[in-house]
């Protein structure tokens, strides 16, 4: 096979993965210097007092995906992924920039806000990627997204904690680099992501879906019927594409979600829930002076730790889970997953304070040491168990619903 053959064959994963990447770095870029911005805001000079206030710059965004994540589901089995992805990373482009060059803290609040209100990203891409991949290839294919959804939440974090800074816009400059990664997302998704839903298919398979036993609808089911076909125009057609398919369509009054869908959803929303607010408090905690228990930190440590934990998770990502993917089920590696992951939450305190020296203002080497290891195992644990939840979340609908259903989970998260 020769390379060109190679990279057209996985072009339309590829384009999914730098698609989460760079939402994933316009949503957390924001998170090591949100802290300053708000006291360069003039709101509060008390590090203590900014987790207050910058907590609402990442509710914002929650807020927002709140509000549409639903109906950009629906839009997304109605109309095509592809069009909920491209207007999503729109929208990380133009609000993200808006944000950066925000002068007031209202501003800055507002232009999350509607990131978060276009942003259907996070759906739609679950949502197509099981038609993408054979049904042995999920688990990878899914492993691989979010490794770099989960490279993106470090990358993002580092690139604001070291690019953040100067007089005129001090923030501009972290927003603009992950715009451009956004600029770069939508040419792979113009380029080799399916377009318009074929509508016939779409019905047929959802009807075969139907027919499947109970026990084979359960949240980890393996959902063949839903790739004996795909439900898209070709690879690299536009939303114009006409089909000339002739499956007839089942007329329904509106989509429902299958109770198959509840259980995936509702542990994905209680997960999501920790794993947000650690990664919120994470770089706070590192802000925080020694006296008080935290590593007197300023915006550019914590970016240089995260960079650190990127690199770890990565090389972790694509030489350690692949083999994982391969031998382990989707509810045994969540299960093992989310077990590691939770004990690792309430580590960093005691890691700190096993390594600091509290008599000079400053973290030491080994400080540094301990929380970079700390932070790429969690990482690579944090990882492994939301592709399970994925994979369990795809296969608990048929394909004519993942749009909704991925949309109602990221609803529900949101609102957690």
């Amino acid at each position: 096979m020769s390379m060109c053959s190679w990279f057209e064959k996985h072009a339309p994963v590829a384009a999914v993965c730098v698609t989460m990447f760079s939402n994933s770095v316009a949503l957390m870029n924001v998170v090591p210097y949100s802290a300053f911005m708000v006291m360069d805001f003039g709101l509060t000079n008390d590090k203590k007092a900014t987790g207050f206030y910058a907590g609402y710059i990442m509710s914002a965004f929650m807020l927002g995906r709140f509000l549409s994540s639903f109906y950009c589901g629906q839009l997304a089995d109605k109309i095509s992924r592809k069009f909920v992805m491209r207007y999503g990373l729109w929208s990380c482009v133009i609000f993200g920039i808006c944000f950066g060059m925000a002068p007031t803290y209202n501003l800055a609040l507002l232009a999350r806000l509607l990131m978060g209100l276009f942003n259907g990203i996070a759906a739609a891409a679950k949502a197509i990627l099981p038609e993408l991949v054979p049904q042995d290839q999920q688990q990878k294919a899914m492993g691989l997204v979010s490794a770099m959804w989960n490279a993106g939440q470090v990358v993002g974090p580092a690139l604001g904690g070291i690019l953040a800074g100067g007089s005129t816009f001090p923030y501009l400059l972290p927003n603009l680099i992950a715009s451009i990664l956004g600029l770069i997302a939508l040419l792979f998704v113009e380029r080799y992501l399916p377009g318009k839903v074929n509508k016939g298919r779409q019905q047929h398979l959802k009807k075969s879906w139907s027919s499947l036993s109970r026990k084979e609808k359960g949240p980890i089911a393996s959902s063949s019927a839903n790739r004996t076909d795909t439900t898209y125009a070709p690879v690299g057609a536009t939303d114009d594409y006409q089909d000339n398919d002739n499956t007839e369509i089942i007329k329904e009054k509106k989509p429902t979600v299958p109770l198959t869908a509840a259980g995936p959803i509702a542990i994905y929303s209680i997960f999501s829930l920790v794993s947000i607010a650690y990664d919120e408090m994470y770089p706070l905690f590192l802000l925080l002076p020694i006296h008080q228990g935290g590593c007197s930190m300023m915006a550019r440590d914590i970016g240089i730790i995260m960079s650190a934990t990127a690199i770890g998770n990565l090389v972790l990502q694509f030489t350690v889970f692949p083999f994982l993917a391969t031998r382990i089920g989707s509810s045994t590696m969540f299960r093992i997953s989310n077990s590691l992951s939770t004990g690792l939450v309430l580590l960093p305190p005691l890691l700190v304070a096993m390594t600091t020296n509290h008599n000079v203002n400053q973290a030491s080497i080994s400080t540094w040491i301990v929380l970079i290891g700390h932070n790429i195992i969690y990482r690579f644990a944090t990882s492994a168990a939301y592709t399970a939840l994925f994979c369990c979340i795809n296969n608990s609908a048929p394909a004519s619903l993942r749009g909704t259903v991925n949309g109602v989970s990221m609803t529900v998260a949101s609102l957690f």
